[in-house]
């Protein structure tokens, strides 16, 4: 869950709606940077954060906060990314594909054994599904790079921990992008779309209430919340002379 802090307490984004955004960010995407697995590129982005289940599991740090998705430890990783990767086979094995490499990409940088252990069957299992649907590594990972870029190019609009979105790599076919916020809208460097902007949108829940003494009642505060729609506003960059 994405949270970021308020006066009046929090304001939360399950992991699904920022996949939401996600999404949105590849809708009106030119159809030059379009790849073959186009439907598959954007089912993965739509459905890449499904393994997470707030309503079931919403955790507490160890203040009594709630936890910010940007912390996981080993057991819950290994359990959301194999929900996730399981639920997207079920649909589609070419998603699934993608779901899995975002997976491989999340946490294959991290050291403990019990992960490495298993970034490598997922990238086993990957790899056996690619072979079933005759895809190629070069196409495989041109495509995942959608996936990636409207990844966190949703991040960098919906997390407010500057120090994580920091460490965000927006990037196409080896091209860097900038998100830069301006007064009221935000701008993207180089510009994607054919439209002259875009708006995306997620409903956020507001939580009037700094801690909670069980995870039971921040899950119940989460279903009591009345939710709040926001809105982002992309536009392509004003060229100033200079």
């Amino acid at each position: 869950m994405v949270v970021n802090p308020r006066e009046y307490g929090w304001e939360c984004i399950y992991q699904r709606a920022h996949a939401w955004m996600s999404y949105q960010m590849l809708l009106k995407l030119d159809p030059g940077l379009r790849t073959q697995e186009w439907a598959a590129v954007l089912q993965a982005t739509l459905t890449h954060d499904h393994g997470w289940m707030e309503w079931d599991e919403a955790l507490l740090d160890s203040q009594g906060q709630p936890a910010s998705f940007v912390v996981s430890g080993v057991d819950k990783a290994i359990k959301i990314s194999n929900r996730g990767i399981m639920l997207a086979a079920c649909q589609s094995l070419e998603s699934a594909v993608f779901v899995a490499r975002h997976v491989e990409e999340l946490y294959g940088w991290r050291p403990e054994a019990a992960l490495v252990e298993h970034v490598e069957g997922i990238r086993r299992q990957r790899l056996a599904w690619m072979k079933c649907l005759e895809l190629d590594v070069e196409s495989v990972d041109r495509s995942y790079q959608r996936v990636l870029w409207a990844d966190s190019a949703s991040l960098i609009l919906c997390v407010e921990d500057e120090d994580f979105v920091k460490e965000l790599s927006l990037s196409l076919d080896d091209k860097p992008y900038q998100l830069i916020r301006q007064s009221g809208h935000w701008e993207m460097d180089p510009w994607p779309y054919q439209v002259d902007q875009i708006a995306v949108s997620v409903e956020v829940l507001p939580l009037h209430q700094k801690r909670f003494a069980t995870p039971a009642e921040l899950r119940q505060a989460l279903q009591e919340a009345v939710p709040e729609p926001k809105k982002w506003v992309v536009k392509r960059p004003t060229r100033r002379g200079g």
